[in-house]
Order: structure tokens, then sequence, then C-alpha cells
């Protein structure tokens, strides 16, 4: 769409659509039982990711965390979101397809856990909603 006085100012400006921004996805990963616990459950942590955005629930305060993606890399690429959380022994990545409506996880270090990598159940975020594993 042209503005109709950008010719009289010698300006020829164009607008796009602005499309509409990927919804969050709220990721349950099993990330299994911790090593050396016969029959414990497994461990279960609840992620919020969007661009730009990459939270941890906090079941003590009921709320996600800070953003991640202020002290870790969070890509979005090709429609895919990906945080990692990364120390100097461990490296945790978190990805999320909205469009597939699928999440992952995968972990490369000392993660303490007997699983390496797993699918996480995603679902677009509504509002008012309470995570849960």
């Amino acid at each position: 769409m042209l503005f109709p006085l950008a010719p009289m100012l010698g300006l020829f400006l164009v607008t796009t659509p602005i499309s509409t921004p990927a919804p969050a996805m709220i990721l349950s990963c099993d990330m299994g039982p911790p090593p050396g616990t016969t029959g414990a459950p497994s461990v279960v942590r609840v992620f919020r990711i969007a661009p730009g955005s990459f939270q941890e629930w906090r079941p003590g305060a009921q709320r996600f965390g800070n953003n991640l993606c202020l002290s870790f890399p969070c890509v979005r690429e090709q429609g895919h979101f990906r945080g990692v959380i990364r120390s100097s022994t461990l490296e945790v990545t978190i990805e999320a397809d909205p469009a597939a409506g699928v999440g992952g996880w995968k972990a490369l270090g000392a993660s303490g856990h007997s699983r390496t990598s797993g699918p996480c159940r995603a679902q677009p975020e509504t509002a008012g909603q309470a995570p849960h594993g």
C-alpha cells in the first residue's frame, strides 16, 4: 500500500502487513529419574519458549523464572525456537516447532539424569494457563 502523500513529498513508502507473532509454547520435558534412584519418579521440567523468551517454571513460586535469553543463546530459525542453558559441565538444549506442535530436549555433559534426550509434551500457551508436568 502506498501512502497518498508520499509522491508529493518525493517519497515512495511501501508497507507490508505485519505478521502475527508466533505463539509461546509450553514444553513439559521428562528428563527421567536421577541416576542411582531405583523406582524414583522422573524429573519433569517445564519451559515457556517464544521468540526472544525462554523461561523455566518455578513450582515453588508458581510462576516462570527470568528470561534465560538474557544470559544464554536463544534462536528462532525457520519457525523453530531453540534455547540453550550452558554451564562448565552441562549444556541443555530445548527446542520447539510451534507449527508442528512438537518439542524436545537434549543434554550434553553431566546432567545427573538417566536420559540424555527426549521429546517434550508441547502445547501453545493460553491465557491464565498454569503449567503442569
